[in-house]
């Protein structure tokens, strides 16, 4: 495992990569696309965990923070949906310099797997293949869902507690800016063209109202895709699942079948 930074001297991004434990016979690389805000921190032991699953199965393998995350460069206020997706690019190219595969793997969870679609129109080469964990398909939806989460977690715990400001300018700590929060809104992923990948896997969790009108869109992305419905018992993103050192081993062994069964 190697921290290191990469990228542009005046936004530098923070990544850890994880070399091939052992040599495959496919050698292939995989980028993990981190979500956002709160479900970041939540997924940094489950990327961890992946990433050394899949080093072990000689797989290449970068985790990054997008600017004002984590430990890039950028102050937290600074992100945005642009900025992220150029970043993915940026990751993708660096991963293609350090493992010197081409065959290349897109992982994202939640908005991370949303931004990787839209990343992916940009490509000049296909990935080999997008593994979509519950991705955010409607943003205007999952604007509102940061909204409750938010205010939920605050009138839980300050009784009296009021909103200050403009109402969804934060979720649980992290700011939203009116642009990020347009360039969120903006966001219906049955309706964007398609990503430059080979093949596109769907992983689900839980029953979502958008979900039969994405498969609908899904399928004509590409001539190979795959949906997969997980019952996962470890929800990850909760605090008791945080600190309870919990990770979803199921959902984390359905995504290694699918980057070993990749050609």
């Amino acid at each position: 495992m190697r921290p290191f930074f990469f990228g542009r001297s005046e936004r530098l991004l923070f990544g850890t990569y994880h070399a091939p434990a052992v040599r495959s016979p496919r050698p292939g690389a995989v980028l993990l696309c981190n979500p956002f805000g709160q479900d970041a921190i939540y997924a940094h032991r489950i990327y961890a965990t992946l990433a050394s699953k899949l080093s072990k199965l000689g797989q290449h393998v970068l985790r990054f923070d997008y600017y004002g995350s984590g430990d890039s460069a950028g102050d937290v206020h600074e992100g945005s949906q642009a900025e992220w997706i150029e970043n993915i690019l940026e990751a993708h190219e660096e991963l293609l310099a350090s493992s010197g595969v081409s065959r290349v793997i897109w992982v994202g969870l939640r908005y991370g797997a949303t931004l990787a679609v839209l990343a992916g129109q940009s490509l000049r080469r296909a990935v080999a293949s997008l593994i979509l964990w519950d991705p955010v398909v409607d943003g205007a939806a999952y604007l509102q869902e940061l909204t409750h989460m938010h205010t939920s977690f605050m009138r839980q715990e300050m009784r009296c507690w009021r909103p200050s400001g403009l109402m969804g300018s934060e979720a649980l700590g992290f700011p939203l800016s009116s642009d990020l929060k347009s360039e969120i809104r903006a966001v219906d992923l049955t309706g964007v063209k398609p990503p430059h990948a080979r093949q596109v896997t769907v992983l689900t969790t839980n029953q979502k109202p958008w979900r039969e009108r994405f498969r609908g869109a899904v399928a004509g992305w590409t001539d190979s895709t795959h949906w997969i419905e997980v019952t996962t018992t470890s929800p990850w993103n909760t605090d008791r699942a945080l600190n309870a050192i919990l990770v979803p081993m199921d959902v984390l062994d359905a995504i290694v079948a699918r980057v070993q069964e990749m050609p």
